[in-house]
């Protein structure tokens, strides 16, 4: 029997019978795309920038009711897995205007870009001008969409609106190889889809704009150079690695020891059902378990709670079980009758009993 109850109400405790298992802190999906739920299994171009013009052609045939359905569905399916938390890219507001009903723990980053042309950045600026409104559940977040799809001033824009709304920042970098040849000379496969290009390197213009810091999220860091590494690790930001995306596009390994020895804090997403099959948590865990040498059941499975609550700037909030922290919590049905033994079953067999969120009952 565990006694659960939200932060604000500890007192109050409601006692809940379980049976054998144990509780363990909820997932937290430091990088998903729920939006675009509604894409799966329809995009399967060998090449990114093939995949990203499949993606705007098949986006624009959908309507505000399919993302906001899409967002709904993908909350349920993270709750249902075991993930409490998501760290959420809305481009469209499906997210924002679904967060107060979905029961998930939300940080909603809204994306801008401007395809690296000025004339579009009071546009691309104007949504995000003005805050969300509080929620219980949801906070809000920042996301620049990558280098080569924004230009210097948006960049300096956005670090302005985080100068007078601290929060935290998520932007997509270093995913290919062929994202610095264009961002320095123009070539390259995304010169068939953009033709502005800063003539600097992503990681430079966030350095230079101000961007990078410990509220930065990098998702992906696929082609991270080692003194591109160590400025990360200097800075405290948090890069983000989305197994299942990386083996839709069947890339090259994740420089894991490269970040771990320069002590870059690590975090896992799922990214979109466009570029992965799933929204399930679990199952990044298990893929980073076979797809990195050397990593182990802990290891993941802090990437997965810890590392992803830190990347959130929610790090004294979920991720663990610990006194004042929310009561976002998961019972795993097992017979693990150790720490090592309970590690190896969310890793490997799941059997997501109950969930809840801010201690109330979220799944089933």
């Amino acid at each position: 029997m565990e006694i659960l109850s939200g932060r604000s109400s500890a007192s109050e405790g409601k006692e809940v019978d379980l049976q054998a298992g144990f509780l363990a802190p909820g997932y937290v999906n430091a990088h998903a795309h729920l939006e675009l739920g509604a894409l799966a299994g329809r995009l399967g171009s060998a090449s990114f920038v093939g995949w990203i013009r499949e993606l705007i052609e098949n986006r624009a045939e959908l309507q505000q009711s399919d993302f906001e359905a899409s967002v709904g569905a993908g909350a349920t399916r993270a709750l249902e897995t075991g993930t409490t938390t998501v760290g959420d890219i809305d481009s469209t507001g499906a997210s924002a205007a679904r967060a107060a009903e979905i029961g998930l723990r939300l940080v909603c980053f809204r994306e801008v870009l401007d395809a690296g042309d000025p004339k579009r950045l009071p546009s691309a600026m104007r949504r995000v001008q003005r805050a969300l409104p509080k929620r219980k559940l949801v906070s809000e977040g920042l996301s620049p969409h990558a280098p080569y799809t924004t230009s210097r001033d948006l960049l300096d824009a956005c670090a302005r609106l985080l100068e007078r709304r601290p929060m935290p920042m998520s932007i997509h970098w270093a995913e290919t190889e062929d994202e610095d040849p264009f961002l320095r000379e123009g070539r390259g496969p995304f010169s068939e889809l953009l033709t502005r290009y800063p003539r600097a390197g992503g990681l430079e213009l966030l350095e230079e704009t101000g961007l990078l810091g410990p509220r930065t999220l990098l998702v992906h860091a696929n082609h991270a150079s080692e003194s591109e590494v160590e400025r990360i690790a200097r800075s405290g930001a948090s890069v983000v690695h989305c197994p299942g995306t990386h083996g839709f596009f069947g890339r090259e390994r994740f420089p894991l020891r490269l970040l771990q020895r320069a002590g870059v804090p690590l975090a896992l997403g799922t990214d979109s059902l466009a570029s992965n099959a799933d929204l399930d948590m679990a199952r990044e865990m298990r893929l980073a378990l076979h797809g990195l040498s050397g990593v182990t059941p802990a290891e993941a499975f802090r990437w997965a709670t810890e590392g992803g609550a830190k990347a959130l700037g929610l790090a004294d909030r979920v991720g663990r079980l610990e006194l004042g922290f929310e009561a976002d919590l998961v019972w795993h049905r097992s017979e693990a009758t150790s720490l090592d033994e309970a590690l190896e079953t969310v890793a490997h067999a799941p059997q997501v009993g109950r969930v809840w969120v801010s201690g109330r009952p979220a799944f089933p």
